[in-house]
């Protein structure tokens, strides 16, 4: 017979499980396409991975605004499921084109160790990162510590989108019900939480707030993949731009000091950092329909990006 806690920790299971599979299937999908990243497909994986939270928050707005009611399955279950279809496509469509798979996978070693040293020195800035987020990671997702200040309150807008699917109110952060503090802005990081909350079986707080609490976590790891990511697609062959990895290596203690009052920075900086990745080297050149989607890319990203409240973004 299963406790509670058993139960709250499957509820979080399945959020790990989706949501990894998810960031698979967009780091592949980056990597094939070579998105973004067109130099590295290392690059491209970490950068298409990133992503993850992002298209999560953007598929409940999406639903938010065409079917709020929707049922709970589709709410966390449609992202996950094409992202398995798609796992199951890609094999499938290359059916033909697979070598023996001991070739296929000496020659993907080969691929991913054919680093430039500047690259090199990237990733050992992300690692470095890592080391130093890892206590913060753990403890953001596994405890009750982002439950004050401004979480708090994200986390009761978040609780009322599920239980009301009303849109308009979690623009309300000043009414007589929640108490809520502060400004009205785009709900995007309540919208992620609310993502993580709908994992439950129905009912809300300890233990089934547990992949919430999750969500947060995870936002670190995502993090340093766009880290990693964009100084793979600014160092290329181009030392100068390893000095950009030291700079925001440098700017770590401001960002721990700020987490403990304002976990919104954790987001904003995901946001920020991915849309450099996305930016990077992008330019308006190419015919008609190219430019035209182009535009309707910078267009998404630029609302992703602000909608996550990074003010300065323009």
């Amino acid at each position: 017979m299963a406790d509670w806690l058993s139960v709250g920790n499957g509820w979080r299971n399945l959020y790990l499980l989706s949501t990894a599979l998810q960031a698979l299937a967009l780091g592949l999908f980056f990597a094939k396409h070579k998105l973004w990243v067109r130099r590295n497909g290392l690059g491209a994986f970490l950068a298409g991975a990133a992503t993850t939270p992002l298209w999560q928050y953007l598929w409940m707005l999406l639903l938010a605004f065409v079917w709020p009611q929707a049922p709970k399955l589709v709410y966390i279950g449609a992202p996950p499921a094409l992202a398995g279809l798609y796992l199951l496509w890609l094999p499938l469509r290359h059916r033909k084109d697979v070598k023996p798979l001991w070739a296929k996978g000496a020659q993907f070693v080969r691929r991913v160790l054919r680093l430039d040293k500047p690259a090199l020195v990237s990733l050992c800035f992300a690692l470095a990162m890592a080391v130093l987020l890892a206590p913060i990671c753990v403890r953001t997702a596994t405890s009750a510590y982002p439950a004050q200040a401004d979480s708090g309150e994200y986390m009761a807008l978040g609780l009322r989108y599920c239980e009301d699917r009303d849109l308009g109110a979690l623009l309300e952060k000043d009414d007589t019900v929640g108490h809520f503090r502060g400004h009205s802005h785009f709900p995007s990081m309540e919208l992620y939480m609310a993502y993580g909350l709908m994992h439950t079986s129905g009912t809300y707080g300890y233990p089934y707030d547990k992949p919430m609490f999750t969500g947060l976590g995870l936002m670190f790891p995502f993090l340093l993949m766009a880290f990693a990511a964009l100084l793979l697609q600014a160092s290329g062959g181009r030392r100068r731009w390893v000095l950009l990895g030291l700079l925001l290596f440098n700017l770590i203690p401001n960002f721990v000091f700020s987490l403990s009052t304002a976990p919104r920075d954790t987001w904003r900086c995901l946001a920020l950092l991915v849309a450099a990745v996305a930016l990077w080297g992008l330019t308006p050149d190419g015919k008609l329909l190219k430019y035209l989607g182009k535009l309707l890319f910078v267009t998404l990203l630029c609302f992703t990006a602000m909608s996550a409240h990074v003010v300065g973004f323009v």
